[in-house]
């Protein structure tokens, strides 16, 4: 697990800077792991594992799915496993969270993304800090997204901007469940970091998930979250006070993120963008009713040459690939997924896994976890956290458990 989620935060940088010729290559990384976990899991640990059957038939089904559209001509040879690896392989992890509860799997899961903080900050700064810097680079030739004005928008050590925004929704909900156990000095540095990423982001995405989390960390009650009144307010008080400087001192990457919003503003509908990612699937339900194959109609069909055209939202996507029965089956088991951890239930007195779970709830529900590799991934391994904190949190095991 270590090596998953460690090349889950680490491999875009190999595939961007180290080997850009093997990036392709290199995308599956996280996804070998995974699969060598899931084998594993099969031949070992079946007799252990929750729901087993489940886990045996979501995958053999899945991969048969990938076969028959493989027959039809829909898709590559490559694309039968770029597909299952995209849709299910990352799913298969959840499987171990009761086995995990017994490893110390979320103090070293929380300590990796803590100390990740400072290389990402300091990538971030490079790529951001200058227009048009040469350390912005992209796996096409189009390069990355841009804010205002050819500054780069943050992607850290990730390949992508939507890949660093999830990183860094989970990297504040661990801050904030694990401030209390830190000492004062390192509380501040780290507050620092994470507000200094918010800054140089570019991202509009990573603000809106950055008020999903305070919503909820403010609605759990304040005394079964193990964190202060003062650690709640310090990241947006410092996020204030640092916009305010380096827009005074008109340091452009800032300069240009203010304007991302003020350009956003006057040029786009926001909000029918937010409804046509929930509901725009509605207007797709005349595709093939046996889809298109999985993977056929992803972010990958750039990087591996496949025959169909990429579509950016992903439950249009679904419709597609899936087809409409399958495809709303798979948005249903996401909605379904989201009410759950929403009011999981548990005898314990703490509420540590809303907080955690706060990171992905607008990934979980319209975000590209059948797309894009590191979202799909980062959404995944953050319910996996969920879920073993609810099974750490649990009366018998409570015990165990520390926030560090």
């Amino acid at each position: 697990m270590f090596l998953l989620y460690s090349s889950w935060i680490y491999t875009g940088f190999f595939r961007i800077y180290i080997f850009p010729g093997a990036a392709n290559q290199l995308f599956f990384l996280p996804f070998l792991i995974a699969i060598l976990i899931s084998l594993y899991i099969l031949f070992f640990l079946y007799k252990s594992v929750r729901f087993y059957p489940v886990f045996l038939a979501v995958n053999l089904i899945g991969f048969g799915f990938q076969i028959v559209h493989f027959y039809l001509g829909d898709i590559s040879v490559t694309t039968i496993f770029y597909g299952y690896a995209i849709y299910l392989v990352p799913l298969n992890i959840l499987f171990c969270s009761n086995l995990l509860s017994r490893t110390n799997f979320l103090s070293q899961f929380k300590r990796t993304l803590i100390r990740s903080a400072t290389p990402n900050l300091i990538l971030s700064l490079l790529q951001t800090l200058t227009p048009n810097s040469s350390y912005s680079r992209g796996l096409s030739e189009g390069g990355q997204l841009t804010s205002s004005n050819g500054y780069s928008r943050a992607f850290g050590t990730f390949t992508s901007p939507a890949g660093f925004s999830i990183y860094l929704s989970l990297l504040t909900v661990v801050a904030i469940v694990t401030f209390s156990s830190k000492s004062k000095s390192l509380r501040l540095f780290l507050g620092f970091e994470i507000v200094t990423l918010y800054l140089v982001s570019g991202s509009r995405m990573v603000f809106f998930n950055l008020l999903v989390i305070l919503i909820f960390t403010f609605l759990s009650s304040q005394k079964r979250v193990r964190f202060g009144f003062r650690t709640f307010v310090i990241l947006p008080l410092l996020f204030l006070i640092l916009l305010q400087i380096f827009v005074s001192l008109k340091i452009g990457t800032v300069v240009a993120l203010v304007n991302r919003f003020s350009d956003a503003n006057s040029s786009e509908n926001t909000v029918a963008r937010i409804f046509n990612n929930f509901f725009g699937f509605l207007n797709h339900l005349d595709a093939p009713f046996f889809g298109n194959g999985m993977g056929s109609h992803s972010i990958g069909t750039l990087g591996y040459s496949n025959r169909t055209n990429w579509i950016e939202i992903d439950a249009i996507k679904n419709m597609y690939e899936l087809g409409p029965f399958l495809g709303i089956c798979w948005l249903g088991f996401r909605y379904i997924l989201f009410i759950y951890l929403l009011n999981m239930k548990n005898q314990s007195t703490s509420k540590a896994h809303l907080v955690l779970f706060s990171s992905i709830a607008v990934t979980l529900l319209s975000g590209q976890i059948s797309s894009q590799g590191t979202v799909t991934f980062g959404c995944w391994l953050m319910v996996l956290v969920v879920f073993v904190t609810r099974e750490l949190l649990q009366p018998a095991n409570s015990h165990q458990y520390q926030f560090r």
